[in-house]
């Protein structure tokens, strides 16, 4: 909760049955408590029963998805991620694969050091909300694979959580994705390709995630009001004002290399009045820890961009 707004993460998640249940007693919730319901990041699930219920939607990412069963890199389009793979081979740099608890020790203090460098090298607090971290990594259902060298040095980790449907894992999600001070050029086209390879023989589809803050041309949902069109700009001022940081723009640019399927993430809505507090309460959720002076620090950047 942020003030008077109630924000989600996501859907809900669990039962397929119950889902439409869960978000009623959601909204019933925050009826009962004068807070202002906000579903983010959403698939097109919920769609038809809020819909029903008065709500708006528009449109704030788009989530990357492969179907990897049969996916070979062959073709000019996969060079970039040849030239990688080439370039590991030549440097003995393989693919290590395991749960956090489950990789040899030594592995998990570089990893650890690997992504407080990358948090150190921020000028703003790391983010949380829709960005995973080192807390999702000891979740014994997360798999994280690991490129490391003959001698043992890691140039860059991913991670990626279980999607289960009725009990049955039937895809992984990309969560963390940290690239050490020193990982060679292309570490992490070599991690997501060495990923296709180990996931398809569990799932025929994994997920690349959405990009937060960085919106693409034709996202836009048609008929938005004024102010879902306003809030898409703050948005889009701010995901713009943290690239030198983050890399929003960056990262869904790298995704799209690997010639994803897109599928729309939505925020959903009830009264355009309330979004100037939906904007405020996003800030909140993906920079808690933000202090005054790099508070001022960032809106300076805005208005640099503005101006």
């Amino acid at each position: 909760m942020h003030g008077s707004v109630a924000l989600t993460l996501a859907g809900p998640f669990g039962a397929a049955d119950a889902r439409q249940q869960t978000a009623e007693v959601f909204l019933s919730y925050c009826g009962n408590r004068a807070l202002s319901p906000a579903f983010y990041s959403c698939d097109d699930t919920l769609w038809p029963l809020l819909q029903d219920r008065g709500f708006q939607r528009v449109s704030v990412a788009q989530e990357t998805r492969l179907s990897v069963r049969h996916l070979e890199f062959s073709g000019k389009e996969w060079q970039n991620v040849r030239t990688a793979r080439n370039r590991a081979a030549k440097m003995g740099v393989k693919a290590v694969w395991g749960t956090y608890h489950g990789l040899p020790s030594a592995l998990r203090a570089r990893l650890s050091e690997v992504s407080e460098e990358w948090a150190a090298g921020k000028s703003v607090p790391e983010m949380g909300f829709t960005l995973g971290g080192m807390d999702e990594l000891m979740d014994d259902e997360v798999l994280c694979c690991l490129a490391v060298d003959g001698e043992g040095h890691v140039h860059g980790v991913t991670s990626w959580l279980p999607v289960y449907d009725g009990g049955t894992l039937v895809s992984r999600t990309l969560d963390v994705m940290r690239r050490g001070a020193d990982g060679f050029p292309g570490v992490m086209e070599f991690l997501i390709a060495s990923a296709v390879l180990e996931l398809r023989e569990s799932v025929e589809v994994i997920s690349l995630s959405g990009s937060p803050l960085a919106s693409r041309p034709g996202d836009e949902t048609p008929g938005e009001p004024v102010q879902a069109e306003n809030l898409v700009r703050i948005l889009d001022v701010v995901g713009h004002a943290l690239e030198p940081v983050y890399g929003f723009r960056s990262l869904a640019a790298f995704k799209s290399r690997f010639k994803p399927e897109y599928r729309a993430l939505y925020l959903y809505y009830q009264d355009p009045l309330q979004l100037p507090a939906i904007g405020r309460a996003l800030t909140r959720a993906y920079l808690p820890g933000l202090s005054l002076q790099q508070g001022a620090r960032l809106i300076r950047g805005l208005v640099g961009q503005g101006s």
